[in-house]
């Protein structure tokens, strides 16, 4: 019962762990070289391998690593391995410096961990097309050797039993008349600790027995056969080596683990859950001073920004400036966003100051959109002329090219409420902003006089405005007028 628990253990730390250290290295995968991502991935091994042994008790012992130095120094050869568990997989990286894998087609699909394979340059087979899939082995094999890269197959193509003994794929043969190098068999008895099928893992000493190599240069059925005797008859004298029973007192020693896992999986969700957002945030514009994560157990987990303000490429010296930004995850495609003591600038004339605004932000590369806002206690300031408005509602939309902002009280309004409606859509071309914003508003001659001695209009467009805007008719009976800002700078 304890080696079962010991395994789910593990098993919770090795997804949770696994997932939060690709995403927190995911910014850097993207555009590091192969080389840092063998680093990523080896270190990522050996953490994983000692919380096997800390937590499961299952450890490791190399046999044979002689061989394998003895023939990688004089340069790159075919190793080919026993393949009972998952554990085959991964180890291999922790003794070459170099190395392509050759897996299975379905594992670049798995979410993160593919993308990673991919970057390593791993070498995919499609069992559905087997003829397009060795030649695509042959083409990327014979890239890899003259790259000075060993290759590590296993030629069973798949798990087997402990004391199975699989015929082995023609594709190792392929490989060892093309490429014309050494083959170092591996042989191992991961399956008694690591089952194929079994969802336990089990406490041990797994061994790796790295046999003498096979010289290139003889013929297919006698290269198989000796290839197959070796590997299947070393892995069979493995298989007395039995699960080793634990006399020390568990109870204490699963405590410590927990709380030390849990440790780890807070640190690691912590930095790599901020280092994500923060590069989507970045890509999208928004500047900031300092970002924060706020857990609550009460609540839902909150990314909280200070000093935030999202600039436009498209339109200079128009902004969104708030002093404190929160925004929490309220679904698996929405994000709810709280600011606070907000200074909004479009186009330089036209100031919204807003103590309070909900909105659901969507964030994409160089995009921002909110498709949906809410401000309450808003000040409209155009020149000196300002007025107060208890709801706004609208949309903002800003992409690399684009800004798209609509924003009105909403309707029906009492008698006595005033009405404003601010849109724009400003594009960049050839560098410049071309565009226009109209506003149309209940205020009278006084709105458009403060227009005037501002300079956001002439006194020719004033005198235009006064004598020629017709009122138009609104469900409350009150003059709606219009005025169109056009933007060519």
């Amino acid at each position: 019962m304890i080696t079962r628990l010991r395994s789910i253990l593990f098993d919770i730390f090795f997804y949770m762990f696994t997932t939060m250290y690709l995403l927190l290295f995911m910014p850097i995968a993207m555009f590091a070289p192969r080389k840092l991502i063998f680093i990523l991935f080896r270190t990522w091994t050996r953490i994983c391998f000692f919380m096997l042994s800390v937590i499961v008790g299952l450890t490791y012992t190399i046999r044979g690593r002689e061989h394998l130095d003895a023939i990688t120094e004089n340069g790159p050869c075919i190793i080919a391995c026993k393949h009972q568990s998952a554990f085959d997989t991964i180890f291999i990286s922790l003794f070459l410096d170099d190395i392509v894998i050759i897996l299975k087609g379905q594992l670049a699909y798995v979410p993160l961990f593919g993308y990673y394979l991919k970057k390593l340059g791993s070498i995919f087979i499609d069992r559905e097309n087997k003829t397009a899939a060795i030649r695509d082995l042959i083409k990327k094999s014979r890239d890899a050797i003259s790259n000075k890269r060993s290759i590590f197959i296993f030629p069973e193509g798949t798990r087997a039993k402990p004391g199975e003994n699989i015929p082995y794929q023609r594709g190792i043969s392929l490989l060892y008349r093309d490429l014309n190098v050494p083959v170092v068999p591996v042989a191992l008895n991961t399956g008694v600790f690591w089952g194929r099928k079994s969802p336990f893992k089990y406490p041990g000493n797994i061994i790796i027995d790295i046999q003498p190599p096979i010289s290139p240069g003889l013929e297919r059925d006698q290269f198989m056969e000796i290839l197959q005797e070796t590997i299947d008859t070393a892995s069979t004298h493995l298989l007395d080596t039995t699960p080793v029973k634990q006399k020390r007192s568990w109870f204490k020693r699963i405590l410590t683990l927990t709380f030390v896992v849990s440790m780890c999986v807070g640190l690691t969700s912590y930095l790599g859950i901020k280092t994500l957002i923060d590069h989507k945030l970045n890509q999208a514009g928004i500047r900031y001073t300092t970002s924060k994560i706020h857990f609550d157990l009460r609540n839902l987990p909150s990314y909280e920004l200070t000093n935030a303000s999202i600039t436009s490429p498209t339109l200079p010296g128009s902004l969104i400036m708030a002093e404190s930004v929160r925004i929490t995850l309220t679904g698996v495609k929405k994000i709810t966003v709280e600011l606070k003591n907000i200074h909004t600038q479009l186009y330089g004339n036209i100031f919204l100051t807003i103590a309070d605004l909900e909105a659901f932000l969507e964030l994409y590369a160089n995009k921002i959109s909110l498709p949906y806002m809410k401000a309450r206690n808003t000040i409209v300031k155009i020149g000196s002329f300002t007025h107060a408005l208890d709801l706004l509602e609208g949309t903002y939309k800003q992409t690399k090219n684009t800004l798209n902002f609509s924003c009105n009280t909403p309707r029906p309004t009492q008698m006595n409420a005033s009405i404003i409606m601010i849109n724009g859509l400003i594009e960049q071309k050839d560098k410049q902003a071309k565009g226009e914003i109209s506003l149309q508003t209940t205020f009278g001659m006084p709105f458009i006089d403060a227009l005037q001695q501002q300079g956001v209009i002439t006194p020719i467009r004033a005198d235009e405005l006064k004598l020629a805007l017709h009122p138009i008719e609104h469900e409350s009976n009150q003059n709606l007028k219009q005025i169109t800002f056009p933007i060519d700078n």
